[in-house]
């Protein structure tokens, strides 16, 4: 009982720890985003690069796992909804 207390307090911990990495460097991100005068851009940087890292990661688990083949069917039907919208029923702003 007292290692899934520890388990448990270690996620937290990481958590935590995670968080007090993620949040100065958005921060930064963001900065550097304002004083180049192109924050949309820096943003979607930010984010393509913390999505581009989740797919290779859950793509490890999920080739060395096999642990959780309907969460990713899931997640992979979601994403590809989410494409689909954004391709055919968001207008295109102009430039």
């Amino acid at each position: 009982s007292s290692d899934l207390i520890l388990y448990y307090m270690s996620i937290v911990a990481v958590g935590l720890f995670a968080y007090a990495v993620l949040v100065p460097l958005d921060s930064e991100i963001f900065e550097y985003g304002r004083a180049t005068g192109n924050t949309l851009a820096a943003a979607t940087w930010r984010n393509a690069a913390d999505m581009g890292s989740n797919a290779v990661l859950y793509g490890v688990l999920l080739l060395v796992l096999r642990v959780f083949p309907a969460s990713f069917a899931l997640a992979l039907v979601g994403l590809m909804s989410l494409l689909v919208v954004y391709l055919f029923f968001i207008p295109k702003r102009a430039k």
